[in-house]
């Protein structure tokens, strides 16, 4: 999991691996008068898992915002993030960045820096890591008590700590730090989409939130979803959130959880590395041709966008509308499969920094296609073989049908859900839970023409070997804990034939579920308390969930 300040340790008694008595907090000015809160571990200054440099040298001289002839002890450019300086001597020259990994790394963290590298190098924002060679400054990625680096280019040997438990998101957002991005949240303007909850979090560690000021620049939108985003309980003290978006959408389960770069971190990697240009969006395609027609396929071609690094392709369905035909990197692509006569196509243009709107469409005439004559209704379908889970439904054969999908009424949704799509006149449908079942089958032709659904049927399934819910689990406990899993088991109870388990985050969320007594979770909250608590259920009912238990 890729946690903004993620994998250091964030509890009250212990950050990145040194106890309270080893670090204190300290006030360090920059060159431009702006105040910041550090932690001082072992002479080191560090913002969560911001290195800025050696303590004293750092209350002597000052935070140097980035010049180029100046020394820099912090370059503090956020991705999309982005809070940048937009000065070169923060930034890797011609976005070249060496690296040298060190023997004492775990293989789970060298496993992890090898993925951020590929990640990043085929981001094509322009920034490629290299092995050193002979390089002055350069990356030195060593083992550590937690996750850390320091921001932009240094000038000289500038570490990266990478604990055996950080993960690939981890790795990700350490390099980012490395190529001069900040905290999404520290932008200036996050106040209009995040509440900070002061209240959850140790005064010791509220410095972890401080916005970068005037020595910054944000650029481009707010982004949830960056990969330099912290998550919405991190460094809480209680377990409930220390940031609350302001747009209620937000899937939290998801912010602060990135293993890779977004769209909007793409961006500003790209503003950062491409000579201090915003990427455009790249114009609308032009000159749409289709060549080599057959009766199934066409190959379209059309003139190449400047800037444009893929082109979607889109068909029209005249029951469905536009849908997708494939894309391409190029200006050209064969669309294949295809049955109706006439064809409308057009194509839009993407890169980093977006779309272009759709081209005007083309009209393709295949050669030689095939009618159809509609499609029939297909008659009610039958079932046989019911049991308490399951039945086989048939059906005979409709005029007209090249295939069918069979669909199972969702009530939870109250709509048709397809299960299948078949060509024959057959289908086994298992793993039902309740008792009682809508079945129906819709019949599809290759030419695109209306489908034809027949009448639905009630299916009453078999009665099951249970007769009431299991009891309530108990013997709750976890074993094998790290950072961000652990491993939960409890008593087996008797009836059941499934087990959930929840995790609270500030609500119960749903972490995973097993057919047996025992099941390996990796969905742990750092920077809080977690609490666990699991349900047992069978074909008649699920159980109330036991008393939850707190996992450290």
């Amino acid at each position: 999991m890729a946690f903004a300040d993620e994998n250091i340790r964030t509890d009250k008694d212990n950050l990145m691996g040194f106890s309270s008595e080893d670090r204190q907090l300290v006030t360090i000015k920059t060159n431009d008068g702006i105040e910041i809160t550090a932690v001082d571990i072992n002479g080191q200054a560090f913002v969560g898992d911001i290195l800025l440099g050696n303590t004293q040298e750092l209350l002597k001289h000052g935070l140097i915002v980035v010049d180029n002839s100046q020394q820099v002890y912090q370059s503090d450019v956020n991705a999309n993030a982005a809070i940048i300086y937009p000065n070169s001597g923060a930034v890797w020259p011609n976005g070249v960045v060496p690296y040298v990994m060190s023997s004492s790394l775990s293989s789970s963290a060298r496993n992890a820096l090898y993925y951020a590298i590929d990640h990043w190098n085929n981001s094509g924002t322009g920034i490629q890591l290299v092995a050193r060679t002979n390089e002055g400054s350069y990356i030195n990625m060593i083992n550590a008590g937690g996750c850390y680096s320091m921001i932009g280019r240094q000038g000289g040997v500038q570490n990266l700590g990478l604990a055996a438990n950080c993960g690939n998101g981890a790795a990700v957002h350490e390099i980012g730090h490395a190529v001069g991005f900040y905290h999404e949240q520290s932008r200036n303007d996050r106040d209009n989409y995040l509440t900070i909850n002061w209240s959850n979090i140790s005064s010791s560690m509220q410095y972890n939130f401080q916005k970068m000021g005037s020595g910054g620049m944000d650029h481009g939108s707010y982004d949830y979803y960056s990969i330099m985003h912290y998550f919405s309980t991190a460094f809480s003290i209680n377990g409930y959130p220390t940031m609350v978006p302001t747009d209620s959408s937000i899937n939290l389960s998801v912010m602060g959880f990135a293993q890779v770069l977004s769209n909007k971190d793409l961006s500003a990697a790209s503003y950062l590395y491409g000579g201090g240009v915003n990427p455009s969006l790249p114009a609308t395609p032009s000159n749409l041709v289709a060549s080599s027609i057959t009766s199934s396929a066409f190959n379209l071609t059309w003139s190449a966008v400047t800037g444009a690094s893929q082109y979607d392709v889109e068909r029209w369905l005249d029951n469905t509308g536009w849908v997708s035909a494939g894309t391409s990197t190029s200006n050209t692509i064969n669309i294949s499969g295809l049955s109706n006569t006439d064809q409308w196509v057009h194509v839009k243009a993407k890169n980093n920094a977006g779309s272009s709107d759709y081209s005007d469409y083309i009209h393709v005439q295949l050669a030689d296609v095939a009618q159809c004559d509609g499609i029939s209704i297909p008659a009610e379908p039958v079932t046989i073989n019911i049991t308490g889970s399951g039945f086989t439904l048939s059906w005979s054969a409709t005029t007209g049908a090249d295939y069918y999908q069979v669909q199972i009424w969702n009530q939870d949704t109250s709509a048709w859900n397809t299960v299948a799509n078949v060509n024959g006149t057959s289908h086994d449908i298992t793993g039902l839970t309740g008792i009682t079942v809508y079945a129906r089958v819709v019949a599809h032709n290759n030419c695109d023409d209306e489908p034809q659904a027949s009448s639905w049927i009630t299916i009453t399934l078999a009665a099951t070997s249970c007769t009431v819910a299991p009891a309530t689990p108990t013997g709750l406990t976890y074993s094998n804990s790290t950072y961000y899993q652990f491993d939960a088991s409890w008593s087996q109870v008797a009836g059941a034939t499934s087990y959930d388990v929840q995790l609270w985050n500030g609500q119960w969320v749903d972490a995973a579920s097993s057919t047996n007594a025992s099941v390996s979770v990796d969905k742990l909250y750092p920077g809080g308390s977690n609490y666990l608590q699991v349900s047992a259920s069978n074909a008649c009912g699920s159980s109330s969930y036991s008393n939850y238990i707190a996992v450290n």
